[in-house]
């Protein structure tokens, strides 16, 4: 399913946003209404709850029924996998982060960039951590040998900084302009009202 969704599954949510920016644009009367309606239908009721069922049912196939799904690239890794070799090489590389930008919106963005510029984009999925919640999951992009996340008066999501890569004549580098601090670690936190439902 994770690759389904990739290859296939993702164009759902393409048409559904496309229609909603289009619809936005039209002057507001009653032609439409039936239209909106039935795509809200469809989207919901058919498209939403078949892929939520198709989803549960694949997690139910494998063997050890846990996260994370093996031979999938995962969030936690990417440091490692991603921005490590570049630092290692004492290459200089930017990340962007955007919160909640859809795997569709991605897509559609990687072909306008390998169609407008001189270049080629790729893109890439990886699965997140669980919960899928913003202080987690921006814990899990930073240098870690481990991740934690409890609940107290505060939701807090905690990770400890890598070891420092080496500069060629083996003196300490840190891996970010915040490891030359010296600081063991680095954590985000939120609130207790800004908690996922169901917080205790």
């Amino acid at each position: 399913m994770f690759r389904s969704y990739q290859d296939d599954y993702y164009r759902f949510d393409a048409a559904y946003r496309k229609f909603y920016t289009a619809y936005d644009k039209w002057q507001k009367d009653d032609r439409l209404i039936a239209l909106r309606e039935r795509v809200e239908n469809v989207y919901n009721n058919e498209y939403i709850n078949e892929l939520a069922a198709k989803w549960t049912n694949s997690l139910k196939q494998l063997p050890n029924q846990k996260w994370p799904l093996s031979g999938v690239a995962q969030e936690t890794d990417f440091f490692r996998d991603i921005i490590q070799p570049y630092v290692r090489k004492g290459e200089r590389i930017f990340v962007i982060i955007s919160d909640a930008l859809r795997y569709e919106v991605a897509k559609e963005l990687t072909d306008r960039l390998n169609r407008e510029r001189n270049g080629v984009a790729t893109l890439e999925a990886m699965q997140s951590t669980l919960p899928s919640y913003t202080a987690l999951g921006m814990a899990a992009l930073l240098p870690h040998r481990s991740l934690a996340y409890t609940f107290n008066k505060r939701c807090r999501a905690e990770c400890c900084r890598e070891r420092p890569a080496q500069h060629a004549d083996g003196r300490s580098r840190g891996a970010s302009e915040a490891g030359r601090s010296g600081k063991p670690g680095c954590s985000i936190s939120k609130n207790k009202r800004n908690a996922p439902r169901g917080t205790p």
